[in-house]
């Protein structure tokens, strides 16, 4: 008696995990470059506490705060010295928790350099916006957190036929980030 041939597996391109992104296998536990961009906002915390910055609304503008008056009068450096500053310890933890988990997930994808970059011009970004909506002064890394989150975002929009579906826990975790940063800097 004799045997029909076995049909051959037909592969498809979702069985292929290698066509698939998966974040959590490419992400480190200590992301590199938000380790150091965290311990630098702690250092600067630190002198702003050492120096009493935190103490007078001219003491945070004489640190680097945004203040639109003095933008206007050619201090443009202040477009990037206040997203990292802080205006208190339960805003730089706020903004270092968000930072933590969008950091890791966005230099996963997109690598260290257009992470760093990323983060600066979002943060820039965020000083252009806060500067259009009040004369300051402003401090915190609030804006390229959102930054990063957009790019999050559009990765997870742009990506989604691609993802695993676990990754999409990164997604709820970058909305819950969003979150946070809401609410510690309007304590």
């Amino acid at each position: 008696m004799a045997t029909a041939p076995e049909q051959p597996l037909r592969i498809t391109p979702d069985m292929l995990l290698s066509r698939r992104i998966d974040f959590e296998r490419r992400m480190r536990r200590l992301p590199p470059v938000t380790v150091v961009i965290l311990v630098v906002l702690v250092v600067i915390f630190l002198a702003e506490v050492r120096v009493g910055a935190l103490a007078s609304r001219e003491a945070i503008v004489a640190m680097g705060a945004l203040e639109r008056e003095r933008v206007a009068a050619g201090e443009y450096w202040r477009l990037l010295t206040a997203p990292w500053l802080h205006g208190g310890v339960d805003h730089l933890v706020g903004n270092g928790i968000a930072l933590f988990i969008l950091g890791m997930l966005c230099e996963a994808a997109f690598g260290h350099a257009q992470f760093v970059l990323l983060y600066v011009l979002s943060g820039l970004a965020g000083s252009l916006v806060s500067l259009a909506v009040s004369v300051g002064p402003s401090v915190g890394a609030s804006g390229a957190i959102f930054g990063l989150q957009g790019a999050a975002i559009m990765l997870f929009r742009l990506h989604r036929d691609r993802l695993l579906v676990r990754d999409w826990l990164w997604l709820v975790a970058a909305l819950l980030a969003a979150a946070l940063v809401g609410w510690s800097t309007r304590r």
